[in-house]
């Protein structure tokens, strides 16, 4: 089931004309729990849509593209949606 509020997050931080990036969250020993969507933006930012259905916080790490070392620690509230957003420039 889809919520508008959902709906809302995605068309407010991803406009129309964003790419969809490779993306995911890692966590060490285990599956996080967490879904994620990445896209650039027509103006260059990342946008990064983080979903934790479960019914606790979850420590995780977000990690952009496959071959990237660059990750970047992230704390999702309980059933919650959380959006990060990189502004490269």
């Amino acid at each position: 089931m889809v919520y508008f509020h959902e709906i809302l997050i995605f068309s407010k931080f991803i406009p129309r004309g964003s790419t969809i990036i490779d993306a995911s969250v890692k966590h060490p020993g285990n599956d996080s729990g967490l879904q994620v969507l990445t896209a650039m933006t027509p103006s260059n930012n990342l946008v990064s849509v983080i979903l934790n259905k479960e019914d606790y916080q979850v420590t995780s790490y977000l990690q952009i593209g496959k071959s990237s070392n660059e990750r970047y620690a992230i704390k999702v509230p309980p059933r919650s949606i959380a959006t990060v957003v990189f502004n490269p420039n």
